[in-house]
């Protein structure tokens, strides 16, 4: 798949970027910057028509609106990562070539950091380059905590299994847990072992312990167990991450997929 696919912005009449069309008018007469084209489909070819300057002020104008302390509109936010798809493409091919331990998931390392940068970035003189090479540096920091030892990773990259109620969690991934090994320790252990295999990333345990908070949360308030993929945590978790809760789905069941595909022999032992 691609980074386009990833982020589901291949197709510019579906998804939210549908939404930000409907919308178009709404954020132009709130961002003088947006009335550069009426057409959402033109924007990129618009904006590489006025200059530098104009992009800019372009991008601003969809962070903030796509911000958690703006407009907090995912759609904004989509419509700005469509724009930095090309930078994000050519950055995907950059890291594919020169770290290819991690080639196969490059496209879905690429699209979940620019989107992240693209939701969290501070104000810039130039919002392009800001996101993309923060994106980038997050993704080769992240490679370089992945070389570490078991017990920096748990540190750099796990929270402590006190912080949550996860038995289920383990249960889902695995039938049974193994005699004397507590779900939370072995569910700890298991994402180590993952990552430093590269079964998954960091990027994707973060994922998959945020999921497993939500559905833990909405099973006590209900009383009674929620599945990892219900439509409730996928909404709950996308708003967290200002994406769609399809995608939520989608990559959570990648991730246990994946997790499954481990020996379930080695799943346990120390790493």
């Amino acid at each position: 798949m691609s980074v386009a696919s990833m982020l589901d912005l291949d197709d510019p009449h579906s998804g939210l970027l549908e939404v930000a069309r409907a919308r178009w008018p709404v954020w132009q007469a709130e961002h003088a910057a947006l009335l550069v084209t009426d057409d959402l489909t033109d924007l990129r070819q618009a904006v590489r028509r006025r200059g530098r300057t104009d992009a800019n002020e372009v991008l601003a104008a969809l962070v903030k609106q796509g911000s958690a302390t703006g407009g907090n509109e995912a759609a904004a936010t989509a419509v700005a990562v469509w724009l930095l798809l090309p930078g994000a493409c050519l950055m995907a091919a950059r890291l594919r070539r020169q770290l290819p331990l991690i080639g196969a998931e490059v496209d879905q390392l690429v699209a979940g950091q620019v989107w992240i940068e693209a939701r969290c970035v501070r104000e810039s003189t130039n919002y392009a380059a800001t996101i993309l090479l923060n994106a980038e540096r997050a993704i080769r920091t992240e490679q370089e905590v992945n070389k570490r030892s078991a017990k920096a990773r748990r540190k750099s990259v796990l929270t402590a299994p006190a912080d949550l109620d996860i038995l289920w969690a383990v249960r889902f991934v695995r039938d049974e847990s193994p005699l004397g090994v507590s779900p939370e320790v072995e569910l700890q252990r298991l994402l180590v072992r993952s990552i430093r295999r590269g079964v998954i990333t960091a990027v994707d345990a973060r994922l998959l312990l945020d999921v497993a908070h939500a559905a833990d949360e909405l099973a006590s308030n209900s009383a009674r167990p929620v599945g990892l993929m219900s439509g409730a945590v996928s909404q709950a978790v996308a708003a967290r991450y200002g994406c769609s809760d399809r995608a939520v789905r989608r990559r959570t069941h990648s991730i246990i997929t994946s997790l499954r595909s481990l020996d379930a022999r080695s799943i346990g032992r120390s790493a």
